[in-house]
């Protein structure tokens, strides 16, 4: 009994040691960064690499954010969110945000039963074998799912490590491209922001999808008080609070 506790003790410690080590918010080193020496190839039938097909960073330009997403055929959570990722590319790829699947190996599944699933689940965006450069731009603490957000120059706007829902993702998306503080989606700020944010803020209107992005002022995710406040700043207001 001594012995188990002892080694309940050491795991206790390694594991405590190895989370200090891991830092709090990883995706946040990622943002920034730009990717670059990407060659990866896309999955074609049966898993097989393409031998002339390729993705590289040069292909980000062709989008206004391309949704990287990391997985693994023995990946439950990556299995479990790819239709929103189909949803996403379905509702927006004709309005620049792409999704691209980077299959890897990295927890020990294959390539081949991930083409399987590819076709099981109907996924149309496309799909590639990630190399070494997405392999890099992953970060130390590479896990699976992750989504690296990235822009048309390369570089990583947002990052999320683990599942999302589609509404995460879209909003995530959808706020990478939104004219901050336009509620309303016209497509420009003005007075008619501040009444939509705050009919919504007492359950007395919606926002759209892309007027919720929109709205996300301070980026947390949820919309609130401190967006309304954000949202006052830019036409030089005060909140009813300030008075």
């Amino acid at each position: 009994m001594k012995k188990l506790l002892a080694a309940a003790l050491v795991l206790v410690f390694l594991l405590a040691g190895a989370a200090a080590a891991h830092p709090a918010r990883f995706e946040d080193e990622l943002i920034g960064n730009v990717i670059t020496g990407i060659n990866a190839p896309y999955m074609e039938e049966g898993g097989i690499p393409s031998r002339t097909d390729f993705f590289t960073e040069e292909r980000f330009a062709d989008n206004l954010v391309t949704v990287v997403n990391y997985w693994d055929s023995g990946c439950i959570n990556c299995r479990l969110e790819m239709p929103s990722l189909n949803e996403l590319h379905r509702n927006y790829s004709g309005m620049g945000v792409s999704v691209l699947g980077a299959a890897t190996r990295r927890i020990g599944g294959s390539f081949e039963y991930g083409w399987e699933l590819l076709c099981e689940m109907g996924i149309i965006y496309p799909c590639v074998i990630a190399d070494e450069g997405f392999v890099n731009a992953a970060g130390d603490y590479y896990v699976v799912p992750l989504t690296l957000f990235v822009g048309p120059d390369g570089r990583i706007l947002d990052a999320r490590a683990g599942r999302m829902d589609y509404e995460e993702m879209e909003l995530r998306a959808l706020r990478l491209i939104a004219v901050p503080g336009d509620a309303d989606g016209s497509g420009a700020v003005d007075s008619a922001d501040v009444s939509t944010l705050a009919a919504f803020l007492i359950d007395a209107g919606e926002l759209s999808p892309m007027g919720r992005a929109a709205a996300d002022m301070d980026r947390d995710l949820e919309i609130g008080a401190k967006d309304m406040k954000a949202l006052y700043e830019l036409f030089g207001m005060e909140t009813a609070e300030e008075h």
